[in-house]
């Protein structure tokens, strides 16, 4: 700026510069004005979805019972003789209490890797209770 005997006179660079301040200043404004009610939203707890009005008489929910219920699917068992057995016993105490475990039966689980060749595992997983607190192992 320079000074012309008690007028002063802008550049344009200046008032350029100050426009663009003045636009910056009120676009700053507005996002902080967003953010404080995006902030204000998340601390609001979401209101129930409703999915309108409520059947007069609804249908039990779940599965149906019965030959409604539809394919009961399971794999076959191997055809082909275990390659391998792993026997999986039972710990030798309750890992809650420390009781004695007194063994019910054995489950058998399979698993077929088929590489080139299949190979077949059997696990027989000792299954029981603890003879103290009840609890299944």
């Amino acid at each position: 700026m320079a000074d012309d005997g008690g007028t002063t006179q802008r550049c344009p660079n200046c008032a350029r510069l100050e426009r663009r301040i003045a636009e910056l200043e009120q676009r700053v404004a507005q996002l902080e004005q967003l953010l404080e009610k995006a902030t204000r939203a998340q601390k609001r707890q979401a209101a129930p979805f409703s999915k309108g009005t409520m059947q007069q008489d609804p249908k039990k929910p779940g599965r149906k019972s019965g030959p409604r219920y539809g394919p009961k699917a399971h794999r076959p068992l191997p055809e082909q003789e275990p390659d391998e057995i792993i026997d999986v016993p039972l710990p030798e105490q309750c890992p809650d209490c420390g009781g004695p475990i007194e063994e019910e039966h054995v489950d058998r689980q399979f698993q077929v890797e088929i590489p080139r060749q299949p190979l077949v595992r059997r696990f027989d997983i000792h299954l029981g209770r603890c003879r103290h607190c009840g609890r299944h192992l």
